[in-house]
């Protein structure tokens, strides 16, 4: 007998229930694919605009800045009488309605105006008598404006203060250091911060009253005395101790007058295979022996004998009595010659064997005109009008040359 199975019949009700809820969840993975789509949009839109904006103010703020530049720029303070195409004065920063900018490669268009006030700020001193100054500035406000990409409009302002300052000074004291006179018309001699002339040398002691005392290398009780305004040797005097830091002019009672310039500068020794033959730390008989042409040599000083200033060099210094040439007091006095340096006593010669010794001297166009002046070490001075320092030689061994670069061979 063939038996049979009976299978329970699906539920109507129950299979139309379940495709409902799957259409649901369907529709509710559209919705928030939707949202993640919309608020990725949504955030790109922002970044995109948050990017324009961002670029936009920077050019604006660059173009500000360039504003700014400009009006520093002045290179007079009062407008000449008879101005020069390019001249740009203090007195013609002033307002400036704003005006449309040339947009090419920019991503907006731009109008920048200027805004131009004195300086309201004045400084009072509380003291007997009051003083009240108002130092000389303005104030500028850079306006920029510009309509976005969205319409929108957009402004920013750049606020800076610009002094009045004559470009002249800083220009004065390129021009004052000339080989021909560092004194330029009717300005002031350009001081050390030791209020003082540039050329005279960094160690001496201020004296006070408008002198300067220096002791030369290898004369501890030997005193040159300069004026801080001309920088020119005044007398030679002896002292009667060794610490000059406690001098005073009125302790110099034995001096020679004198109206003189300091040549002076260092001598040092190869090193490695460059060593020369003779010692330079040491105690040596090394000296500098000046020609002179124009003017006269008064008396050279060094410390090769001694203990040295600067360890493992020969300081020398030589006073020169130059000579007026032109007759015109208005003029200074110029010497000519050259300077060699002397190995007699030592036992060693100049030459270009091994045994010999061979001189260079620390020479540099720094100024890049073309020419080595008396400033920069020449091999011989002419018409030299004030004191010379850092005039340095280095002895190497003969049978070296000399670096090209900076180093010229001076002897043989």
């Amino acid at each position: 007998m063939k038996q049979r199975h009976f299978w329970p019949r699906a539920n109507p009700m129950l299979v139309d229930r379940q495709s409902g809820s799957s259409l649901i969840e369907a529709l509710l993975a559209a919705v928030i694919l939707a949202f993640g789509l919309l608020a990725v949009g949504k955030f790109q839109i922002t970044l995109a605009d948050a990017i324009g904006t961002g670029r936009e103010r920077v050019e604006a703020l660059f173009l500000a800045q360039e504003e700014i530049d400009r009006l520093r720029a002045f290179d007079v303070i009062a407008v000449p009488a008879a101005p020069l195409a390019t001249n740009f004065a203090y007195e013609e920063i002033d307002d400036e309605a704003s005006t449309a900018l040339p947009n090419s490669g920019y991503v907006a268009a731009y109008s920048r105006g200027t805004t131009v006030s004195a300086n309201p700020v004045s400084l009072t001193w509380a003291g007997t008598p009051a003083v009240t100054v108002t130092p000389d500035l303005k104030l500028v406000l850079v306006n920029m404006t510009w309509t976005d990409k969205r319409g929108n409009a957009q402004a920013l302002t750049l606020p800076s203060i610009i002094a009045m300052h004559d470009p002249a000074d800083a220009a004065w004291l390129i021009a004052c250091q000339s080989d021909a006179d560092i004194r330029c018309g009717t300005k002031d001699v350009i001081k050390t911060p030791y209020n003082r002339n540039l050329r005279i040398p960094y160690p001496a002691k201020d004296l006070g009253g408008g002198k300067s005392a220096f002791a030369p290398p290898g004369s501890p009780y030997m005193r040159l005395v300069f004026s801080n305004t001309s920088g020119i040797i005044e007398k030679r005097c002896i002292d009667s101790d060794t610490d000059i830091q406690n001098d005073v002019l009125a302790d110099y009672t034995s001096c020679t007058a004198l109206n003189g310039y300091l040549l002076s500068g260092y001598i040092s020794g190869g090193d490695g295979s460059d060593a020369p033959s003779v010692t330079i730390g040491g105690v040596t008989t090394i000296s500098v022996a000046p020609t002179i042409t124009t003017g006269s040599l008064d008396v050279c000083f060094d410390d090769s004998e001694t203990t040295k200033i600067q360890p493992g060099f020969i300081s020398y210094a030589c006073i020169i009595i130059p000579t007026d040439t032109d007759g015109n007091p208005d003029t200074p006095a110029v010497w000519s010659g050259s300077i060699i340096l002397s190995f007699a006593g030592t036992g060693v010669t100049v030459g270009t064997g091994a045994s010999n010794v061979r001189v260079c001297r620390f020479s540099v166009d720094s100024d890049d005109d073309g020419t080595i002046s008396n400033r920069e070490h020449p091999a011989t001075y002419t018409n030299a009008s004030e004191s010379l320092g850092n005039q340095n030689f280095i002895v190497i061994q003969g049978s070296k040359t000399c670096n090209g670069d900076h180093e010229i061979q001076h002897q043989p």
